[in-house]
């Protein structure tokens, strides 16, 4: 008889409460919440990894109230630019994927578009979305999009520093095509587009480029 095989013990699975995939970032609260997400003990490794490295950008970015002395107002313009080339290539949503919204869209009635300063809140309202990993590259972006936004509005650099302006506005349309990203998912979801017209999944991936 052939030697038997010696199988690999395959790990258990753990659960996971990065801030990256597997939780939920709490506008009102300031705070990642949720249960976690139960993924390989590889996966949850990867997920850590990530978790550092947005750690590391963010310091980078946001958590300094003042730029450096030896750093100009536009090399900081020109780091969120960067920052923003890159998250405009991320798709937001999957066709095989549905957004998991934490209300259900067919009970709750029409999407309703957010005011100027709930877009800027992510993850806010009735609209919101659960942590399930179909929504966490939307989730991400979003998050990632309010935080330079705001980054910008708590320097005050105005109109003195060439194109903040140009930048502000692009975090803001990027918020919006996210929040229309949903909305078109909402109505997909309820059976009608935003227009009351039938919806059909044309099986796109949607993307957050402006």
């Amino acid at each position: 008889m052939p030697p038997r095989t010696k199988r690999t013990k395959r790990e258990p699975d753990v659960v996971c409460k990065c801030r990256s995939h597997c939780t939920i970032y709490n506008a009102q609260t300031g705070q990642y919440e949720g249960d976690g997400e139960v993924v390989s003990r590889r996966t949850r490794d990867n997920h850590s990894a990530d978790d550092k490295k947005r750690a590391t950008r963010s310091l980078h970015l946001v958590t300094r109230r003042q730029p450096p002395s030896n750093e100009v107002p536009s090399e900081w313009v020109k780091l969120i630019n960067d920052e923003v080339n890159v998250l405009m290539e991320l798709p937001l949503t999957s066709p095989s994927q549905p957004l998991v919204f934490s209300n259900n869209p067919s009970e709750t009635g029409p999407f309703g578009w957010p005011n100027d300063q709930e877009i800027l809140l992510p993850n806010y309202g009735r609209h919101a979305l659960t942590g399930h990993r179909s929504n966490h590259a939307i989730l991400s972006t979003e998050q990632r999009l309010a935080e330079l936004y705001t980054f910008l509005q708590l320097q005050g650099f105005g109109d003195a520093v060439e194109g903040v302006d140009l930048l502000t506005d692009r975090l803001l349309e990027g918020l919006k095509v996210i929040t229309r990203a949903k909305e078109v998912e909402w109505a997909g979801q309820r059976g009608r587009t935003a227009n009351d017209a039938v919806y059909v999944n044309s099986g796109t991936f949607i993307y957050a480029r402006v």
